[in-house]
């Protein structure tokens, strides 16, 4: 009974220790997320795609397209947008057009490591040259060490010996041969894994935001820009001319890592089968058939015009201006008038009359003649016009459907 209960007592203590070294037991240490990797930069894609730059605009000009000569290599970039919902061109001042390049990862960061790759080929050239060299030099001195060790000829003193293998090297034939078959099917398999890896990388995008300054200036600034030779859109990216009418023109820049094959944003990209002389060009969809726009010869049918606005012509001239026009002034005398028969009595016997006539007689204002005044004014130089002001069309260069202009 003794015995027992001593039994029970060391169960119960191993239960215990068994519980608490079980609640004691630590957590799996949690795995680190891994490391997210870095956004391309604007210096990064600088190569691939080109068009994107601060510029002027003309206050109230309509239809500006904010993409208008933005190209990109399509192997690369998939997609260009831009915001410009805050750029008001009613009313002068700098905006912020935000331009998102959406990119393929593998594609660029291939494209980016064959630049880099091509930077240090050019660098080495002249270091490698040297180590060949080196090389040659040292494989040629143990060739020569070789071939002076003497040969043994004597080939009758010894007969040739037959090799027995052993049985053990037997079974380790036997045991070799099952994992070579299983080392194969893991390498299958492997291989197959890392081309779902390279698939799904393949689709893999990242996006690059790149701000430009947009600003809307007056028209009065707008031309002294133009006759300094900067260019300022007006209504549908047209540039405003100089003043004496000549054409600003706008360069259109193409991507350095697909110059003769760029698309623009607004461009849908046809298919077609990339040359085999260009395999060594990365490719975003590798593994496909490589779709890509087919090469593009200029066309340049599409007439760029330009409104000219040409002022009225004339000539100044010295125009009389009156002042106050010409008057005659009325003069007058006191004469003795009958009031009766209303004769001038002034060199007359008055009474006399006034007895003949029955009537009175008085002092009176009459009118004896007039002083003539001439108008009065000056003389200023006034503008004629010899021709109206009246607005020209014309044909100031031609232009492709992609937007090249010539």
């Amino acid at each position: 009974m003794k015995k027992r209960k001593v039994l029970a007592i060391f169960l119960s203590m191993a239960l215990v220790l068994g519980a608490v070294g079980c609640g004691s037991k630590e957590n799996p240490k949690e795995e680190t997320p891994p490391k997210k990797e870095a956004v391309f930069t604007e210096k990064d894609i600088q190569d691939v795609i080109a068009g994107i730059e601060d510029h002027y605009v003309l206050q109230d000009a309509k239809g500006i397209d904010y993409l208008h000569n933005v190209s990109y290599d399509a192997d690369i970039v998939e997609e260009v947008t831009v915001d410009s919902k805050d750029i008001k061109v009613e009313k002068p001042g700098t905006y912020q057009a935000l331009y998102t390049v959406k990119v393929n990862k593998k594609a660029l960061e291939d494209y980016l490591k064959e630049q880099k790759d091509a930077k240090k080929d050019l660098a080495g050239t002249a270091d490698k040259d040297i180590e060949s060299d080196t090389q040659t030099s040292e494989n040629k001195d143990t060739q020569d060490v070789s071939t002076s060790e003497p040969t043994n000829t004597d080939t009758t003193s010894k007969e040739p010996e037959t090799p027995e293998a052993p049985a053990p090297e037997t079974e380790d034939e036997d045991k070799k041969a099952p994992d070579s078959s299983e080392n194969q099917e893991d390498a299958a398999g492997k291989e197959d894994q890392k081309q779902e890896t390279d698939q799904k990388n393949d689709k893999e995008t990242e996006k690059v935001e790149i701000e430009t300054d947009i600003t809307v200036v007056d028209k009065e600034e707008a031309q002294d820009l133009a006759n300094k030779g900067e260019v300022v859109w007006g209504d549908n990216n047209t540039t405003v001319p100089k003043e004496d009418g000549t054409v600003v023109e706008e360069e259109v820049a193409a991507p350095e890592s697909n110059p003769t094959e760029a698309v623009k944003p607004e461009a849908e990209k046809p298919a077609d089968t990339k040359p085999s002389g260009q395999a060594s060009k990365p490719n975003g969809n590798s593994g496909s058939s490589g779709n890509k726009k087919p090469s593009h010869t200029h066309n340049y049918n599409i007439p760029i015009t330009q409104t000219v606005k040409h002022d009225a012509t004339g000539h100044y001239e010295k125009k009389w201006v009156q002042d106050s026009p010409a008057w005659d002034e009325p003069i007058y005398e006191n004469r003795t008038i009958c009031n009766g028969c209303g004769k001038d009595l002034s060199n007359m016997d008055a009474v006399a009359h006034s007895a003949e006539c029955g009537s009175s007689y008085g002092n009176r204002p009459v009118q004896v003649g007039t002083k003539h005044h001439e108008a009065k004014g000056h003389y200023e130089n006034k503008w004629v016009q010899d021709k109206a002001a009246w607005t020209e069309t014309k044909t100031v260069g031609w232009k492709c459907s992609c937007g090249a202009k010539k």
